[in-house]
Formats: C-alpha cells, structure tokens, sequence
C-alpha cells in the first residue's frame, strides 16, 4: 500500500521498462512518475491511484506505446510531453531519472536538448540533472493553454492553420500538437483522446464534445479568415454579424469533431 508520507525531490521519473509494475510503488516516493502503459504498469498505476486518491503531491502518468516500439523511440516522442507538462511555467523540476534504457548519444541528445547537462548512471538507466532555473520561472508570467481532445491530431491540426491562415508545419507528435501564432504564442493545444489518461480527455462517448465549450479567437485579417473558413465547411452555425455587445464582426463555425469555434474581428 502507499501510505501518502512520501517526501517529494524536484525530480521527475520516465519508465520504458514494460514489465516495472510493482517497482512503481517505491519509486512514486521520490516523485512523479510517467510509465508505459503495459497491462503490468498499468495495474500498478490503478493500484497507486486508488490508494492515494488524489491526496499525494506526486502524479503517475501512464503513455500508450506501440508493441514495436524501441525503448529509445518510447523516449524520444515521450520527453517533450513530459517536459511540456513539468517544466517551464509548470511547477518545474531539475531531475529526469530515465529507467529500462541505458544512455546512448542519440538519447543525451534528447535530454541535453531540454537544457540538462549532467548524466550518471542509476539501476536499470540513468539520471540527468541541470539547473533548477531551467524549470519553473522565478518571474510571475502566467500561461494559458487551452487542450481539446480531438480524433485526428494531424487533420485537426492541418483544418485549424488552414483556418487561421498560419503557414502550413506538422504537429509534434501524432498524439499532440499546438497552434502557434508567429509570435511564438500558443493558440490552442490539440490532444489525441484517450492519450496520458487526462480524465476529462478519455473518450468522446462520455459527452458531446464541445458541451459548455466555446473556442473564440480574435483575429487583426478578419476578411482573409473567413474566406478560408467558407473553404473548408460547408455551412456555418452564425453567418457574418455585427455582435451588438463588442461592436465586431463575428461568424462561427464547427471544427471536425464538433467544436464550436468563434472568430471575431479585432
């Protein structure tokens, strides 16, 4: 059982060890924990979440994995996510435990790529360590990311740079990509359902997608987005209005998996 006295480092473990299971249970003490979704892991994470229920700092995040993949492949589309989740602007760490894989210099590459600069071997794979600086920013800036869960990351994605006419790139992964405008700004986060367990991103069978949901972008080309807007659906939910209440035009539109997706004028 864990009995939630566990003291938390600012470390963060990865397991590509599909067979780790109850090894999870020591493990979680030190920190939070992203494991492959194996029928052996995945057990152990049940049993972790049941017995804490919400009540430990710590966090075990269970990610798919194809049968084929390598463990080093497991790492490189894994590490971004992770890092996305826990470092900058998130509560931050300095500390990556890697375990079921040794170090190699394709892998250090990947690591030293989110800024870490020490690596030492630990059982069963290695640690990698760098400045706590390089995690959670001292200064008060405050993100937002807006995260819906959509069928296709890769056509979704495609439809909304279409939409906002941003210049065409490829999404991060297949499970997870971000709309960035040319100022580096994220404009919306787009997530394969059903990846990494987010409860309220399991499975479009549970609601309507979209339900008390409202996706509304203001944009300074107005004109140009609705030209591509009417390429890319056949009707709209609102043709273009004046809204009385801002004094802009306005049209709305379903994105497709259902979204209601707003754009107004600046």
């Amino acid at each position: 059982m864990f009995d939630g006295t566990m003291e938390i480092e600012n470390k963060i473990s990865l397991v590509v060890d599909r067979e780790y299971g109850s090894k999870l249970e020591s493990l979680v003490a030190s920190g939070s924990v992203w494991i492959v979704d194996t029928e052996t892991n995945r057990q152990a994470a049940l049993d972790y979440w049941q017995s804490v229920r919400g009540h430990s700092p710590a966090v075990v995040t269970t990610f798919k994995a194809l049968p084929t993949e390598s463990a080093l492949e497991m790492c490189s589309k894994t590490l971004p996510m992770l890092d996305l989740h826990h470092g900058e602007y998130a509560e931050g760490y300095s500390v990556l435990d890697v375990i079921g894989i040794e170090l190699n210099e394709e892998l250090r590459a990947a690591v030293e790529a989110l800024g870490f600069s020490k690596f030492e071997s630990i059982a069963e794979g290695f640690r990698a360590s760098r400045q706590a600086s390089a995690g959670k920013q001292e200064h008060s800036i405050r993100r937002t990311w807006t995260i819906i869960a959509v069928g296709d990351v890769t056509a979704s994605f495609k439809w909304y740079q279409s939409l906002l006419a941003l210049p065409p790139t490829a999404p991060a992964h297949d499970y997870f990509g971000q709309i960035v405008d040319s100022d580096g700004t994220v404009l919306l986060c787009l997530h394969e359902w059903g990846a990494h367990d987010h409860p309220s991103l399991m499975s479009p069978d549970h609601a309507q997608p979209g339900n008390g949901l409202l996706l509304f972008f203001r944009v300074d080309d107005f004109d140009l987005i609705l030209q591509r807007a009417r390429e890319l659906v056949t009707r709209f939910e609102e043709e273009p209005h004046v809204n009385p209440s801002t004094g802009t035009s306005e049209f709305s539109l379903r994105d497709p998996d259902g979204y209601y997706v707003t754009i107004s004028a600046l």
